[in-house]
């Protein structure tokens, strides 16, 4: 009975190890931003309120990741969205339509700010690549920590 312990607990030490880098970033957009101090990110066209939200929000992300903020690019949904796809941004804040296409292509992030514009629902959120599921924790993490106790 001894032994099957003690091959229980190195069975679970093994899988904790395994576990370590868990969740992962397919492209490793995380651990470039850490590692290289730079946190590049891109605006979408927003109202002047939202985007006092976006400034507060990426300070916050910069913090939280110790890395410094490039110049924000700014620019149109569909241009952002492919910088994003090519690495050349590491997150583009902008205003997505809740029947939005690109939800399927993209990781939406819970919105920061919600405004109605005639009959469809925007919602100002940070957008990562999909895959990026260690990122998409920090940028959840980050929201949350914006609104404040549920």
């Amino acid at each position: 009975m001894k032994r099957l312990g003690a091959l229980s607990t190195l069975w679970a030490l093994a899988l904790l190890s395994a576990c370590d880098s868990y969740p992962r970033d397919i492209e490793g957009t995380h651990d470039r931003i850490v590692e290289t101090g730079h946190l590049r990110i891109g605006y979408g066209p927003m109202p002047a309120n939202e985007r006092v939200l976006a400034d507060r929000f990426a300070t916050r992300l910069a913090a939280a990741t110790g890395a410094r903020l490039a110049p924000p690019q700014e620019g149109t949904g569909e241009a952002l969205f492919a910088a994003l796809e090519k690495d050349d941004l590491d997150l583009v804040v902008t205003e997505v339509a809740s029947d939005s296409p690109w939800r399927t292509d993209v990781a939406v992030i819970e919105p920061l700010a919600r405004r109605t514009l005639g009959k469809r629902e925007l919602g100002l959120s940070p957008v990562a690549r999909n895959g990026e599921n260690r990122w998409v924790m920090v940028l959840e993490a980050q929201v949350r920590a914006m609104r404040g106790p549920a």
